[in-house]
């Protein structure tokens, strides 16, 4: 996505109140939640960090030893604006040396993955474990499955989606548990996948100009996302969804 100056600026304007970025990030904080009280002040570094969304939300959480990092510098000044949380430019496969020396009590990383190779993955994972504190999480999310593939993924380079059974291999190779894997975007699929094969067709038969096509990023209208966000904490009373348009993991360290 380095370069996609415009996709940024989408993201920067709808991550603080897009159905989609507002979920993502209630389930981040509700899982450090459960390990750290803000009082505690836990170290966390956002390793991709986008344009800052996470982290503002992590602020308002309470939670303020912040750090992070992203490869791109439009979302450096993005996030460095949002939010005046330290944000270091630079690929996620050097996350150690850009912290040197440093150690976490959790690890983000959002949405990055999927422009890495199995290889690179399982490196970034070792690399994240190794600079956890005792008692450490990594949090990763990231999109799933072929199918819900959309013009989106084209605009801004995706090479990978995953599978839940994909993390269980990286986790191992990686030296990690797994804490937590689980599909998300569950109930909302059948209508993501409908939008995004109706937006696909509009790009390859030419109806609409591909830069004409909206972008995942958009805004619906106030009710339409509302209703999503609803129907996504509704969600979260399955178990185990069967698969989802996303894949929400938390790894630690295998002692």
């Amino acid at each position: 996505m380095i370069g996609k100056k415009h996709e940024y600026a989408l993201m920067h304007q709808s991550e603080t109140t897009l159905w989609w970025y507002r979920h993502l990030h209630n389930q981040v904080g509700e899982v450090i939640q459960q390990r750290f009280l803000p009082e505690t002040n836990p170290d966390i570094l956002d390793a991709g960090c986008g344009t800052g969304g996470l982290l503002l939300r992590l602020q308002q959480m309470g939670y303020n030893n912040l750090l992070a990092l992203d490869a791109s510098t439009d979302a450096v000044a993005f996030a460095t604006a949002k939010t005046e949380v330290p944000v270091k430019q630079g690929y996620i496969q050097e996350t150690a040396m850009h912290f040197h020396g440093q150690q976490f009590d959790v690890i983000c990383c959002m949405d990055v993955m999927t422009y890495l190779v199995d290889e690179e993955i399982v490196a970034v994972l070792q690399q994240f474990a190794q600079m956890l504190k005792p008692g450490g999480i990594i949090i990763t999310n990231n999109n799933a499955f072929k199918a819900f593939k959309g013009t989106h993924d084209h605009q801004v380079g995706i090479i990978k989606r995953f599978t839940a059974k994909d993390f269980e291999r990286y986790a191992t190779a990686a030296g990690c548990i797994i804490l937590k894997n689980r599909y998300w975007n569950f109930l909302l699929s059948p209508m993501v996948w409908a939008i995004r094969k109706w937006k696909l067709l509009q790009h390859y038969t030419g109806i609409t100009h591909a830069n004409e096509i909206s972008s995942d990023l958009t805004v619906p209208s106030p009710f339409i996302n509302n209703s999503c966000l609803q129907i996504l904490k509704l969600e979260n009373k399955i178990v185990s969804p069967p698969w989802g348009t996303s894949v929400f993991t938390v790894l630690q360290k295998l002692d």
